[in-house]
């Protein structure tokens, strides 16, 4: 019998990527060559992350990527203890980049909704993906001008669905639940 350890196979929502696309959490991480700037950063996100996930915030910018000038992006402001200036664009988008996908789960993004901003002059289009974590989702916004088509910026915020206060032992819940499903998904 052939053996089809690569290939995709589909899941209730989304697609599920092959073992060779995934990062093996078993495997040896490569070496991330971050400066001690970078490295208080990484662990800021991952904090801000951990509060988004324990419900001690409903909303999270993550990134904004500006189309026009690729050495510049929006991230979440570094605390004052953090030299900005010894932050590299190319690392800061690497962190940020990683805490996207963690939170998304793969599948396709809902219906685009667009809005014609006339005092910008701008069209925004948004749509929402959904996450691992199904009282978040990770909101996308693509900037355009309108009279081009041309992507001006786009921008990821991830957010809370529900009144964290009201539903927090359901999502943790749920949260745990979707942690041991992905346990049992990955030692198949």
């Amino acid at each position: 019998m052939e053996e089809k350890a690569n290939q995709i196979t589909p899941r209730a929502r989304g697609g599920r990527r092959s073992a060779a696309a995934r990062t093996d959490f078993l495997a040896t991480n490569r070496f991330l060559d971050y400066n001690d700037q970078e490295r208080i950063y990484g662990n800021y996100v991952r904090n801000l992350l951990l509060e988004l996930l324990s419900g001690e915030r409903d909303s999270l910018p993550l990134l904004t990527k500006y189309h026009r000038d690729p050495n510049r992006l929006g991230a979440p402001r570094a605390p004052s203890k953090i030299d900005s200036k010894a932050l590299r664009v190319a690392k800061v988008d690497e962190i940020l980049s990683a805490a996207l996908r963690f939170l998304h789960d793969g599948s396709e993004g809902g219906p685009i909704a667009q809005t014609e901003d006339v005092v910008r002059n701008v069209v925004e289009q948004l749509q929402d993906f959904t996450t691992r974590f199904p009282h978040i989702v990770v909101q996308r916004t693509d900037t355009f001008d309108p009279q081009k088509g041309e992507a001006l910026q786009t921008t990821w915020c991830a957010r809370r669905l529900q009144n964290h206060r009201t539903h927090l032992r359901i999502n943790r819940a749920l949260d745990i639940v979707n942690i041991g499903l992905e346990f049992v998904r990955l030692g198949r």
